[in-house]
């Protein structure tokens, strides 16, 4: 496979259903964002989180991927399946919280590498959520996945609680 095809030098690129569009396209830039919340789930699953966290963030991961081919022109995702991924983060919140205590306060990230690393992640995909609900202004079929970023940004501060509070590092 060749990576380099200098196609994308003039400021276009190709979508998975093989549209030519602009780079400075809003679609293009919200996968950009989802781009980016990808490796920054990478870098968490490098620290030294448990396997089943592990497990759970590449899932998150390839769901991701999945919204990423929906919004490049592959197949749509049924929103029963986006619920079953918003319900799974649901559950595994409720999993942490009953070991971790969670104050009704603000906090400040930096207790250690891993819960910063959690906070900021999580930071970064409430800014992809509120891209979706700019996004969802002119494409309503983009609301569908509101639920699950909300879900991931709480599921992310929740953990980021765990290594907090357990020091599990």
């Amino acid at each position: 496979m060749k990576v380099t095809t200098k196609k994308g030098d003039a400021g276009v690129t190709t979508l998975f259903n093989r549209a030519r569009v602009d780079k400075s396209e809003p679609t293009i830039g919200l996968l950009g964002e989802n781009d980016e919340i990808q490796s920054l789930l990478g870098i968490l699953k490098t620290m030294r989180t448990e396997s089943k966290e592990k497990d759970i963030l590449t899932t998150i991961q390839k769901n991701i991927y999945r919204i990423m081919g929906e919004l490049s022109g592959a197949s749509l995702i049924p929103e029963h399946e986006i619920q079953k991924w918003t319900n799974e983060l649901e559950l595994e919140d409720e999993k942490i919280m009953k070991q971790t205590p969670i104050e009704n306060s603000f906090i400040i990230p930096g207790e250690n590498e891993i819960e910063a690393w959690c906070q900021f992640v999580r930071t970064k995909v409430r800014s992809l959520e509120r891209s979706y609900c700019s996004f969802a202004k002119t494409n309503r079929n983009i609301e569908k996945f509101i639920p699950f970023f909300n879900r991931l940004s709480d599921y992310l501060f929740i953990l980021g609680r765990k290594y907090a509070t357990h020091h599990e590092i």
